[in-house]
């Protein structure tokens, strides 16, 4: 984990940062950010937090909007009124009732270096333990249900 576990770096609202920021503690960060966020520990993004870019992490805990991809060694939890776009790769996630994902999932073990393969259309499709892509998808499912037919 961090080398420093009683210590936590605060970015606070009114702080703005473009770039790349690598932290070797846990981290709680407000206002914004566009870039590369590198944080040894545990980082949590509150609820006043615009993300744009890339995250890693040991785990994440997510408030605010993010429009980033997200490699973290163990949890990322979306919590209630956050939204998140882009591909999350990690052992496990926690989507919290009222957060929104849209995007690429890679869950379990190994789901950090799980690669992408190309399906029938030419299209990557994500890899995803034993879940594959499914012909019959809820979107073909959806309106024939609404129609009447199975």
């Amino acid at each position: 984990m961090s080398e420093h576990p009683s210590t936590t770096t605060a970015l606070e609202t009114d702080c703005r940062i473009d770039g790349v920021l690598h932290l070797h503690r846990d981290a709680i960060l407000s206002g914004r950010f566009e870039g590369k966020l590198c944080v040894e520990g545990n980082l949590e993004l509150d609820q006043s937090v615009t993300i744009s870019g890339s995250i890693e992490a040991a785990n994440v805990r997510l408030s605010g909007h993010a429009e980033a991809d997200i490699v973290a060694e163990q949890t990322v939890e979306l919590l209630p009124g956050a939204y998140l776009s882009g591909q999350v790769r990690a052992s496990r996630l926690e989507v919290y009732p009222g957060a929104l994902l849209k995007g690429q999932v890679h869950i379990g073990p190994g789901a950090i270096d799980c690669p992408s393969h190309p399906d029938r259309s030419g299209e990557s499709r994500p890899v995803i333990g034993s879940i594959h892509h499914q012909e019959d998808s809820t979107n073909a499912v959806l309106p024939r249900r609404r129609n009447g037919r199975k």
